[in-house]
């Protein structure tokens, strides 16, 4: 049996529907953004495995982010 991702991660998060949100001004705060942005941060250091490439860009992206806020 393959385990995809949606099997995962029941609550996806991406760039582009951040993005999407933004441009149709679905964010009625800066908290609303943060919070997708958090939820796309977790979601990638659940399904990616400590050490990967993806973890440790998550990770990064993470610590630039909160270094902004």
């Amino acid at each position: 049996m393959i385990i995809s991702y949606f099997d995962i991660i029941k609550s996806p998060m991406d760039l582009s529907t951040m993005h999407a949100k933004l441009e149709s001004g679905q964010y009625k705060d800066r908290f609303a953004f943060e919070a997708d942005f958090r939820l796309m941060v977790n979601n990638a250091k659940t399904y990616n495995m400590p050490g990967s490439f993806a973890h440790n860009e998550t990770l990064a992206l993470e610590s630039f982010f909160d270094k902004c806020t």
